[in-house]
């Protein structure tokens, strides 16, 4: 089985990948497993830790940009990688956000996963269950059924079945997911010029095509911590934690297997984010003013393509290319 990665474009992701590698490292090595390999797609080979469980998939700047598609949506590159993946690999594979740490072996997955029952009754992994209201995000969000109802139904969504919003953190699928994945990158790409806010479409996408296509087991907290509600502060505690380790007595900075051992053993402790998180307060406020602009720009172009949709009579409608 494969984990997959993606870590592109900041030191950001960069250091959340290194460090959540390191933490799922730490437990394959005490568990001896050899049979999972870890996967990162990335554009920066050198910031992936070298080990025989780590294989690299070099992607490019300009293949990331045609991932983001015409409306430049960055979660659209994970849903492309996620596709790719299942067209090139029959086996079962997790794939995981660069902004989490591993807090112990998987193991109700890997043999979910790996059973014969998983081809009989399919599953799917995602991280945790997190609403089932679509009014939470927005009133676009809430008006979804009503206004692409029979759009839905193409790609397979019954209207009667309640939703799910599921944090994809974590997304984990056995052999033969080519077809959700289609189906999940197709739902996002007609979703995304007539939606607003973007930024949840692609967890809504894989949460509503997964829910009508598989059976959904939450990965959950215990074995996997998404710390995305600290995606700001998180940089600065990684690098605090990355100049610990290099200055430790206790081994050698250059062996990666005790590096990992120092990372999942850490004491992650979230008052420090806490505190981080109100040290920081200015430079955040002063980031979310600096991303303003771009974000009124996306935001406007978006409402620019939905008018045009409206006008042409195509707002509802789903015309596949």
């Amino acid at each position: 089985m494969n984990f997959i990665y993606i870590s592109h474009t900041s030191q950001k992701f960069y250091d959340q990948t290194r460090f959540s590698i390191l933490t799922l490292l730490h437990l394959l090595v005490q568990k001896n497993d050899r049979a999972i390999q870890i996967i990162v797609y990335t554009d920066s080979p050198e910031s992936v830790p070298s080990h025989s469980l780590i294989s690299i998939k070099k992607i490019s700047q300009d293949l990331i940009k045609q991932y983001k598609g015409p409306f430049h949506f960055v979660h659209r590159v994970k849903l492309k990688v996620l596709l790719d993946e299942s067209r090139k690999n029959t086996e079962p594979f997790l794939f995981v956000d660069s902004d989490t740490r591993w807090l112990s072996y998987p193991e109700e997955l890997l043999q979910v996963m790996s059973s014969k029952e998983a081809a009989i009754s399919p599953t799917c992994y995602l991280h945790v269950r997190e609403s089932d209201n679509l009014a939470n995000i927005s009133d676009q969000y809430n008006k979804m059924y009503e206004n692409f109802g029979p759009a839905l139904q193409s790609f397979g969504v019954h209207l009667d079945q309640p939703f799910q919003m599921w944090n994809t953190g974590a997304v984990g699928v056995n052999q033969g997911a080519i077809d959700f994945f289609e189906k999940s990158l197709k739902l996002a790409d007609f979703l995304i010029p007539r939606v607003l806010p973007t930024y949840w479409l692609e967890q809504t996408s894989l949460s509503m095509i997964a829910i009508n296509h598989y059976q959904v087991k939450p990965l959950t907290e215990k074995i996997l911590h998404h710390y995305w509600n600290y995606s700001f502060e998180a940089p600065f505690y990684l690098k605090q934690i990355f100049q610990e380790m290099s200055k430790t007595k206790q081994f050698d900075p250059q062996n990666l297997e005790e590096q990992a051992k120092f990372c999942f053993e850490y004491n992650w402790d979230n008052k420090v984010l806490g505190e981080l998180s109100r040290m920081l307060k200015q430079k955040r406020r002063y980031a979310k003013w600096r991303n303003s602009p771009m974000k009124f720009l996306h935001k406007t172009y978006i409402k620019l393509h939905q008018f045009l949709l409206k006008m042409t009579g195509e707002f509802e409608t789903y015309n596949p290319k």
